[in-house]
């Protein structure tokens, strides 16, 4: 059974870290590139995908990676927050 809860767990931990990924993905996105490049908006489901290519394209194992999916998880959502966060400070002296 706590097999079972773990796996949903690391399941739903991984689907809040994407999407959480990919909210503040399109939020720097829309504040900088937009205005500067004149491109069109990224939706929620589009910044998920450019943030799963970025990913493939710039991740190296090392030595130093945790195997610990939950630990990782939680990395890249307070990682992504608090890029938003300074993308957000940074917006407002736009």
């Amino acid at each position: 059974m706590n097999t079972i809860a773990e796996f949903l767990g690391n399941i739903i931990l991984g689907i809040i870290s994407v999407v959480i990924t990919g909210f503040v993905l399109s939020k720097l996105w829309f504040w900088f590139i937009v205005p500067v490049f004149a491109l069109p908006e990224l939706r929620l489901i589009e910044a998920i995908g450019l943030s799963f290519l970025i990913s493939f394209v710039w991740h190296r194992k090392s030595d130093d990676d945790t195997d610990d999916f939950v630990e990782h998880a939680l990395y890249v959502i307070v990682y992504s927050l608090t890029m938003w966060g300074g993308g957000a400070i940074v917006h407002l002296f736009m």
